[in-house]
């Protein structure tokens, strides 16, 4: 069976996924997920360009991971991947590479005035 990748930004309806994507890796504990939240809430109060950004990744229908970028405090042209991470049940899968060319095309994007 081919399994069937959507990379999105995320959406409010996102937020408590993450968490528990977050909460459910097998690498991150409770205050690593309230970090996270925290990142989302500021990114949904004020979504401008230098604040962080959320892609969803999504495997066959089901939401299976998740990055957060933006850019670089201080800085011109700098920017972070802050978080990626995915359910163990959908790692190696190529959810990080398509993570990694989604939020690549962002920089090129703003630097281009879209």
């Amino acid at each position: 069976m081919t399994s069937h990748f959507k990379i999105l930004p995320s959406t409010v309806q996102d937020r408590p996924r993450i968490r528990h994507i977050l909460l459910n890796s097998g690498l991150f504990q409770a205050s690593d997920a309230d970090c996270v939240d925290e990142m989302f809430g500021q990114a949904l109060a004020r979504p401008t360009p230098d604040n962080y950004r959320f892609l969803s990744g999504w495997l066959d229908g089901n939401m299976a991971g998740f990055a957060c970028y933006g850019w670089e405090s201080l800085t011109h042209g700098t920017w972070d991947l802050f978080w990626v991470v995915t359910l163990p049940e959908a790692r190696g899968r190529g959810l990080a590479v398509l993570y990694w060319t989604k939020q690549c095309e962002w920089p090129r994007l703003r630097e281009a005035g879209s």
